[in-house]
């Protein structure tokens, strides 16, 4: 959203039709990796992949309700999940909490790949579902179907425009529609599980983009 503000300056001059969608050209040598990663792990391209942390905890989801999504997909209808996310102490915590909340294993690729491969890997993925963080805007860019969990932050400011994403904050009865500039900030915990489910299967249910 930062490109907003030197678009508006193109206005007075007659720019009023740049695009405001942000892409990423990944070198090869990253996608070869995620490839090969993929490949060595035996992910198909259904897989799913969470992201859980960010640089600020406020923004971490109840690591128990993480658990409670891979539980409903695996009991309904199994698929490969993985965990992604920095290598933080922070990070790595909340990762180990949810963890231990798993009843179902999880391929656990925290804090081992890096920046270049991790978004080669989000492009392989069928659905990425993370909170407000880089890895949001990684997708965003590549396309890659997500949802995205926000509390604190605004995503009037920050949410992701480029992919299809759903948009979920607060205990409302679905997701976000309405953005506005200005608003209290929310709670992660007021965000269900039952919320998430609905909007991962709103997404799984699109036919899958073909991966190149």
């Amino acid at each position: 959203h930062t490109v907003d503000p030197p678009l508006g300056l193109l206005a007075p001059l007659g720019g009023h039709d740049a695009s405001r969608e942000i892409h990423i050209e990944l070198p090869v040598w990253a996608q070869e990796k995620a490839a090969k990663l993929a490949f060595a792990h035996g992910l198909e391209d259904d897989f799913v992949v969470l992201h859980p942390g960010s640089a600020r905890a406020e923004k971490f989801w109840v690591a128990e309700r993480w658990a409670e999504l891979v539980a409903h997909f695996q009991d309904e209808a199994p698929r490969r999940f993985v965990l992604t996310g920095g290598s933080s102490a922070m990070e790595q915590k909340h990762i180990a909490e949810i963890k231990s909340a798993l009843q179902h294993p999880v391929l656990d690729l925290s804090g081992q790949i890096a920046l270049l491969t991790l978004a080669a890997l989000f492009r392989r993925a069928r659905l990425l579902v993370t909170i407000d963080s880089a890895s949001m805007h990684l997708a965003s860019a590549l396309g890659t179907p997500q949802v995205a969990l926000f509390g604190p932050t605004n995503p009037f400011h920050w949410r992701p425009r480029s992919s299809p994403a759903v948009i979920l904050q607060g205990s409302g009865p679905g997701p976000v529609v309405d953005f506005v500039p200005k608003q209290a900030p929310a709670t992660m915990k007021e965000i269900s599980t039952a919320q998430v489910i609905n909007a991962m299967q709103s997404l799984l249910s699109a036919p899958a983009a073909l991966v190149p």
